[in-house]
């Protein structure tokens, strides 16, 4: 899928995320105060017995890694972490970045007060993400790709973006840029509210309600072309409701399967689409689109 060009904070963000490293610097320190370890360069092949931390600015390098406590990464901060384990979750401050490339969560959880949080390459993540977001314009990012995540996710003033990777609970965004979902799937309910540059479904299955409203712009697009994002032919299946209202942003929705009902009013452009599947019926502004 060609993704829409992000800008500002969220182009910084996601520099880890499109596989563009930032650089970092390591020197070789890393003490335990207590329960806490800190981190400014390097760690491999260790146990740290309770929290890690890496404080604002430092940056920290983790490869075979197992962390007893949680991992808190400070104020633009940059965390690489390889092969390593997370038994207590983590915490990001704003302007913070963490990559986890075959990361294993296990516990604890996942919060995010800006900055970013990408786990790839067979990342597992057994335990649930939410945002507490600060003061002003920044979007906390939640990125996965090729990798499971078993809890749910509720991210406020933020972006979600999911590549080839599995979701076992809720996926709720409200008030932020967008949400991306391409060749994944989401086992409970998918909702999406008030948000910047609207949703993007691709290739990918969800199988509780689906509810996009509030859109400022960009696009609501459940499968097919738009201006800035190609699902090209594949199909997405929806298994229950899927609703669309008060959005404004062009709404395209094309081959789907969607065994409940596709409906939705308020929306300021007429919903475009055809080669969809919808055996519970279409209402609204849905009525009289080609099936």
């Amino acid at each position: 899928m060609q993704k829409r060009p992000l800008s500002g904070r969220v182009t910084a963000l996601a520099l880890l995320a499109s596989g563009t490293m930032v650089a970092f610097t390591f020197a070789p320190a890393a003490h335990a105060a207590d329960d806490l370890t800190y981190c400014s360069g390097a760690i491999e092949d260790e146990t740290i017995p309770g929290d890690l931390e890496v404080r604002a600015g430092d940056s920290c390098e983790l490869t075979d890694v197992t962390i007893e406590g949680e991992l808190l990464a400070g104020e633009e901060s940059r965390v690489l972490a390889r092969s390593s384990t997370f038994k207590n979750g983590m915490t990001v401050e704003s302007g913070s970045q963490v990559q986890g490339n075959r990361a294993f969560v296990s516990g604890g959880e996942l919060t995010g007060r800006g900055g970013m949080i990408a786990l790839h390459e067979s990342s597992e993540v057994w335990a649930s993400f939410v945002s507490e977001q600060p003061d002003g314009d920044e979007l906390t990012v939640y990125e996965l790709s090729k990798s499971q995540h078993m809890g749910g996710i509720r991210i406020d003033r933020g972006s979600v973006h999911l590549f080839d990777s599995n979701v076992s609970g809720n996926v709720t965004a409200a008030d932020g840029g967008q949400v991306t979902v391409d060749g994944s799937k989401v086992v409970k309910d998918f909702t999406v509210a008030d948000m910047t540059w609207g949703a993007v479904i691709c290739d990918s299955e969800v199988y509780g309600d689906v509810r996009v409203e509030g859109s400022e712009g960009g696009d609501v697009q459940l499968g097919g072309f738009s201006e800035w994002n190609s699902c090209g032919e594949s199909t997405n299946h929806f298994d229950k409701d899927v609703t669309i209202s008060n959005n404004n942003a062009p709404i395209t929705v094309y081959h789907n399967i969607i065994v409940g009902t596709l409906s939705g009013d308020g929306n300021e452009y007429e919903p475009e689409g055809s080669l969809n599947l919808v055996r519970g019926g279409q209402e609204g502004q849905f009525a009289d689109l080609e099936p």
